[in-house]
């Protein structure tokens, strides 16, 4: 999936705009922001948007009917208001309401169901202690709407390889294994210029081998046994991964 693009109308003192952004910092997605309605208005004419966030008092009826139009036009498009005081007055207009900016993980369960995905994506660990990842591995082979297509490499040797011939949606990738370890597959695909997405998937005893990681690229990033790294969080960063690359 290409990156997506994002527009933001929020005023200046809001917490969105710090928390939006780093939300999206480890995707290729970018946020384009603006403060006022005349200034989002003749750039959301000229440049598609997949998703926006608003908030409602700054909105113009001249940008409502354009983000009524874009909608007619892409059925995937998005609005999602964005409020701390009231609720929006035009209501209708929304997929969602944020009423504030909430914990990284809820936001991001709560977005990914709003969003659509393909039936099927595919999703390849390169582990070699699948054990330890081993309920994952069990809800993302049974996992619907999304279906995941999921595969294992025990190596990044053997990943590589299987990457060759067929590239996934997302990789989740182990830092400590033999062969060929997380870092030395990272980068090597880093010089392959990948375009799919990668999750870190490491021991907390590794942690400085993720800091050497993020010298080379900056990939999401979540510790085995971590408040992350339940099913529904793993899943939910799959999608949020896949979905803005």
């Amino acid at each position: 999936m290409p990156e997506r693009n994002i527009l933001l109308l929020e005023k200046e003192e809001s917490p969105w705009p710090g928390f939006l952004g780093e939300f999206f910092s480890d995707t290729r997605s970018g946020i384009t922001q603006f403060f006022s309605a005349s200034e989002a208005s003749p750039y959301f004419s000229k440049h598609a948007q997949d998703i926006v966030f608003i908030n409602d008092a700054l909105l113009s009826p001249n940008l409502i009917q354009k983000l009524k139009t874009q909608r007619q036009i892409s059925p995937d498009f998005r609005i999602f208001a964005i409020q701390t005081d009231h609720a929006p007055a035009n209501l209708a207009l929304y997929d969602a309401v944020f009423t504030e900016p909430l914990e990284f993980l809820d936001f991001q369960k709560k977005l990914m169901r709003l969003l659509s995905f393909p039936e099927k994506i595919r999703v390849l660990m390169i582990d070699d202690e699948p054990e330890v990842s081993a309920s994952l591995v069990d809800f993302l082979k049974e996992r619907t709407a999304p279906a995941v297509d999921f595969e294992l490499a025990p190596n990044g040797a053997e990943g590589l390889a299987m990457i060759q011939k067929r590239a996934p949606d997302v990789l989740i990738l182990d830092v400590k294994m033999p062969v060929l370890s997380g870092i030395e597959t990272y980068r090597e695909l880093k010089k392959r210029e990948v375009a799919f997405p990668v999750i870190i998937h490491f021991d907390a005893v590794f942690g400085d081998e993720v800091v050497e990681i993020h010298k080379i690229g900056n990939p999401a990033v979540v510790e085995k046994g971590g408040n992350a790294s339940s099913v529904f969080d793993m899943m939910a960063l799959i999608l949020k991964m896949h979905y803005f690359a």
